[in-house]
């Protein structure tokens, strides 16, 4: 389980099933980043969860917010530093849906 601001994400149910192999969505997540090589001081995961978030989010009439990610099954690339060198690699993650493969969202501190 991470909740980290206005992300969290929870363990999958036993009865989720993805679209997508976990070796497929890796693959496709490379691809996806179109910047370059990932950051070489940084490591990477693949984790299958249950995401929510609080953003973005519709308005309702009465001007509260409804979050639009909300217990969605995803595949997260989850990335932290393994350096010491201040600057040098960094928190993050980016969300795919883990029944069609679109991005969900990405988010980094």
């Amino acid at each position: 389980m991470l909740d980290q601001g206005d992300v969290t994400l929870d363990p999958p149910l036993p009865s989720d099933q993805p679209a997508w192999s976990a070796a497929q969505e890796w693959s496709a997540a490379q691809e996806w980043d179109e910047s370059g090589p990932w950051e070489p001081f940084s490591r990477y995961r693949l984790i299958l969860a249950r995401y929510s978030s609080e953003f973005p989010a519709g308005q309702n009439p009465d001007g509260s917010l409804t979050p639009l990610n909300q217990d969605e099954l995803a595949w997260v690339i989850y990335s932290r530093p393994y350096t010491t060198i201040a600057g040098c690699g960094g928190w993050g993650l980016v969300v795919f849906d883990a029944r069609n493969g679109q991005t969900i969202g990405s988010s980094s501190w």
